[in-house]
């Protein structure tokens, strides 16, 4: 297929040819746009983006199986990394999402919502120019938040445990690890008041009511994994 000067290069990859066809007459009576390739699994999309380099693949995930779209998707970006990957889906939740941009997608449209901007999308992807869709952005920006918490937590959990008593610290772990009370008191030989005292030190220190949701907060930043995995 012959292509204008300076077009840009689209492939479409879907399972179903009606998706395809109405994908194709979207960019039809676009000049920026010039469609290279049509198939239905992540294997015809690996091979033709090595042999044809596209400057965009516009993607569904669930083509052969669930995730086929997805790796098809790395592999194409290990094999033609100047092209964009455009995901185009009905898939809505966090976990496909997530694992798109992970895999390396530049954007991600619903089927059904983003038709209307799909030209757009795919100049803007071939610029280096994407703005990220609504149905992305919203858990983009949920993550965001969640990791600055989760940094800003484990900040404080650091000086908190910068704090402790050795005795506290060796309470702390034996908790962890799932001892009881009297579990904890007979392997440190110690009286069961002075094990609450030690309790009632630690959940003042970090500034929660219990146990449990003293030991929750703490694995939530990480921080005993970075101490395990260090080991």
């Amino acid at each position: 297929m012959k292509t204008a000067v300076n077009s840009i290069k689209v492939l479409i990859v879907d399972g179903s040819e009606q998706t395809r066809n109405k994908l194709a007459l979207t960019m039809a009576n676009n000049p920026a746009i010039v469609l290279v390739g049509s198939v239905g699994s992540g294997y015809e999309a690996v091979t033709f983006a090595a042999n044809n380099a596209p400057d965009v693949a516009v993607m569904d995930i669930e083509i052969e199986s669930r995730l086929a779209g997805l790796y098809a998707m790395r592999e194409i970006i290990k094999l033609r990394p100047n092209t964009k990957i455009i995901i185009y889906t009905v898939q809505n939740s966090d976990y496909y999402i997530s694992n798109a941009f992970l895999f390396g997608a530049s954007d991600y449209l619903i089927k059904g919502v983003s038709e209307p901007d799909l030209p757009d999308t795919i100049i803007r992807a071939a610029q280096n120019r994407c703005i990220i869709h609504p149905e992305a952005a919203d858990y983009l920006r949920k993550e965001y938040i969640q990791l600055k918490n989760t940094q800003e937590n484990l900040a404080y959990t650091i000086r908190v445990i910068l704090k402790l008593t050795p005795s506290e610290m060796e309470i702390l772990h034996l908790l962890r690890s799932g001892m009881n009370y009297k579990e904890v008191a007979e392997v440190r030989f110690t009286e069961m008041t002075t094990l609450k005292t030690h309790i009632s030190n630690l959940l003042r220190k970090f500034d929660k009511k219990s146990v449990v949701e003293m030991l929750e907060t703490i694995e939530h930043t990480g921080f005993f994994s970075l101490i395990d995995s260090s080991k």
